[in-house]
């Protein structure tokens, strides 16, 4: 499957349970997930390595 279907149906669901509005759901789990993590006082470079970032500062 390509990553941009999973994109699109994603947008499609979440979009018909927000009454319309426009959401970014994948980017948007992305940065939960990473909060989750640290109010979890998961270490920061324990993050960062989890979402593929080779520094913790780096984006």
């Amino acid at each position: 499957m390509h990553p941009d279907t999973v994109s699109f149906l994603m947008a499609v669901l979440i979009k018909g349970h927000n009454d319309g509005e426009d959401v970014e759901p994948l980017h948007g789990l992305r940065h939960v997930h990473a909060t989750t993590l640290l109010l979890a006082a998961v270490p920061v470079h324990v993050v960062a390595a989890r979402l593929g970032h080779a520094d913790p500062g780096s984006r």
